[in-house]
């Protein structure tokens, strides 16, 4: 899960700080006064959320022994964005 939530965070990231921006400019703008309870703060904790499970998966990741990083590390495939979905077909767990 480590690979997987990271390289999707690394996918998002631009959107993810313009989307924070925005909503700050808009909170301060009072216009989400309009969106009732919802807060500038819950809108950013809701794109937040995947990075901070990217910090949890690495902090497992991290506890793993040295070698078996490195032999993840080597998997060239892990490297970029995959299909969670379609790695599980293909290793028969779907």
């Amino acid at each position: 899960m480590y690979f997987h939530v990271s390289n999707q965070n690394a996918c998002m990231d631009d959107e993810a700080k313009d989307f924070l921006l925005a909503t700050y400019v808009l909170e301060e703008a009072g216009v989400l006064q309009d969106l009732g309870d919802t807060k500038q703060s819950e809108l950013a904790s809701f794109v937040m959320h995947s990075h901070w499970q990217a910090l949890e998966h690495e902090a497992q990741y991290r506890a793993l022994p040295v070698e078996a990083r490195k032999t993840l590390d080597a998997v060239e495939a892990l490297d970029g964005p995959f299909n969670l979905i379609e790695s599980g077909k293909a290793l028969g767990l779907l």
